[in-house]
Formats: structure tokens, C-alpha cells, sequence
């Protein structure tokens, strides 16, 4: 059974399911900088960075050389390679958490996608402002992920799942009034109205104790309406199907999955502006409960 690699989470190497111990906190440094960028050489200089943030010392360059033979040995030899300017580690499909978190969020699995994470990526380290490159876009196509299925959820009419996975969400984003207002909704929806009027007095109180504002026009419309007790209105949901075989364009996707605002996608004909729109726009749809419109804007022949 191959090696495998965990950075969703402290990091951890496994074979055959068992912990690989990696001694030090440098070779572990040095390993998770490879991990970010798996399959790539990352040049000497850039894992000296990482290694020594703040002035790497004369021996930088051998320490560093240690540091790889270090990792060979308790890795095996094959993984690791050096190129010339720098160091590259290859690991076969599936061995890395972080490429089939993505493979799978390409595919729409994001249940399974999600299950992966153990916690903040590499937690067990100190961190570098080298890693925010890789691990900063990764944090937004998580968030993104989790609203997909959030959404998903409420579609099917599983309002305890997706109140479940809105309030996993607030735990990590305690001030995000897009998702109170959606965890509002969907209790009151799920036919829990006291629950949900509940939620609106924690987040009013936490935003006029903490920060000393109220509520916005959003989260307060959603308890109004909860108030009136009246039953959620119908909504147009005029967007065209989602095409089941979408895939790819991860990145492209979490760009397009921040609400309340305006993007604009160009590309060639055929390129598939059209098909991810519209998959973005489906992701998007529990941000927006007052409905969805899809207008064609392209000219036709009269």
C-alpha cells in the first residue's frame, strides 16, 4: 500500500493506515512545503523561507540537504527528487488529502470532499506566509463547498442537515449575517419557529454587544417574516439545469461563490462560460431566497 499524506488537518503520513513518524519540525516544515505544491519542484531559496523566515543561516543549503535525506529515509527514497534549483515530491493518486478534497469538489461530491478535513490545515505547525498562497484560495473553496451542500440540502427538503452544517459553519464564521439569515430560514422552514426566532436574538445580541451594530436589512427581513408567522413565500427558481457531468475549475467556481455581488466571466466560444455560470449560479441559490432569474442576453435573429 502506497504512503499516504494528511495537510487537511495536523499534518500525518500513514502506510498501510499506520502513522510514519517524521522527526523534527524543520523535515516536517520541509515536507508540507512539498505537500502544497506536490508534483512541483519548489526552489531551494522559497523552502528556505519557509524553514528560516527571518534570516536563514550560512549552512541554509546543507541543513537543507539534510533535511531531504532526513525525509528519504523515512519515506523511502523514490518520493522525493531534486531538480537542479530545488526539491519536488511526487505522490500517487488518492495519497494526498488535499488533491482529492479538490478532485472531489470538481466532481460535486462535497459531503465526501468535506469529510476529509480534520481541522485547520497543518495546525500542528507554526505556519509560513509561503503556505498562504496554496492554503488561503483552499479556505474559500471549502467555504464554497459547504454552502453547496447547504444548499443542496434545503433543496431536497432536509432542513435538520442543512441547519446541522449552517451552524458547523457559524462556529468558524460567528459574524457572517448571510449564513444567521439562512440558519433562520431554514429552521423556520423546517417548522421550528421558536428555535429559529432564538437564533436571531443570539446573533442580534452578538453583533450589538460585540461589534455595536444591528442587524442588516437581510437577517432582519427573515425575522420579521418569521414574526408574522406567515409561510414562506414561493419563489422563482428560473435558473436552466446544472449539467451533471460538470467538472474542473475549482478555483474559478469559489471566485464565483462569494454572494451579493457582480462578476463577469469572458472566454472564447465553446470555452464553457455558459455551463459554469450556471453551476455557480445553482451553488449560489441558498445566499438568495428570494429567487433565482436567468435572462438570455445573447442578440438572436429576428
Amino acid at each position: 500500500m502506497p504512503v499516504t499524506f494528511h495537510v487537511l488537518g495536523p499534518l500525518e503520513v500513514r502506510r498501510d493506515g499506520r502513522p510514519v513518524r517524521i522527526s523534527g519540525r524543520k523535515p516536517r516544515m520541509l515536507l508540507a512545503t512539498l505537500l502544497l505544491d506536490a508534483g512541483r519542484v519548489v526552489g531551494a531559496d522559497r523552502l528556505a523561507d519557509v524553514l528560516w523566515p527571518h534570516r536563514p543561516p550560512r549552512s541554509a543549503q546543507a541543513n537543507l540537504r539534510t533535511y531531504v535525506s532526513s525525509l528519504r529515509s523515512d519515506l523511502g527514497p523514490a518520493l522525493l527528487r531534486a531538480d537542479g534549483v530545488g526539491y519536488a515530491i511526487d505522490v500517487e493518486a488518492g495519497a494526498l488529502d488535499l488533491l482529492e478534497f479538490e478532485a472531489l469538489v470538481d466532481r460535486g461530491e462535497f459531503a465526501e470532499a468535506l469529510a476529509l478535513w480534520r481541522g485547520a490545515p497543518l495546525s500542528d505547525l507554526p505556519g509560513s506566509p509561503v503556505w498562504d498562497r496554496r492554503l488561503e484560495p483552499l479556505h474559500r473553496v471549502r467555504l464554497w463547498a459547504a454552502e453547496a451542500l447547504i444548499d443542496r440540502r434545503i433543496q431536497r427538503g432536509d432542513h435538520d442537515g442543512a441547519v446541522s452544517e449552517l451552524r458547523g459553519l457559524l462556529a468558524e464564521h460567528p459574524y457572517r449575517e448571510d449564513l444567521w439569515g439562512r440558519l433562520v430560514l431554514t429552521l423556520h422552514s423546517g417548522g421550528r419557529k421558536a428555535e429559529a426566532l432564538r437564533a436571531y436574538a443570539t446573533v442580534r445580541a452578538q453583533l450589538v454587544d460585540e461589534l455595536g451594530v444591528e442587524p442588516g436589512a437581510d437577517l432582519r427581513g427573515a425575522y420579521e417574516l418569521i414574526l408574522a408567522d406567515e409561510a414562506l413565500p414561493a419563489v422563482p427558481r428560473r435558473l436552466p439545469p446544472r449539467l451533471p457531468d460538470f467538472t474542473g475549475r475549482a478555483g474559478e467556481v469559489a471566485a464565483l461563490g462569494r454572494p451579493f455581488s457582480v462578476a463577469v466571466i469572458s472566454g472564447p466560444p465553446g470555452s464553457g462560460k455558459s455551463a459554469l455560470a450556471v453551476h455557480a449560479a445553482h451553488a449560489l441559490c441558498g445566499a438568495y431566497p428570494s429567487g433565482q432569474l436567468h435572462l438570455e442576453l445573447g442578440l438572436r435573429e429576428p
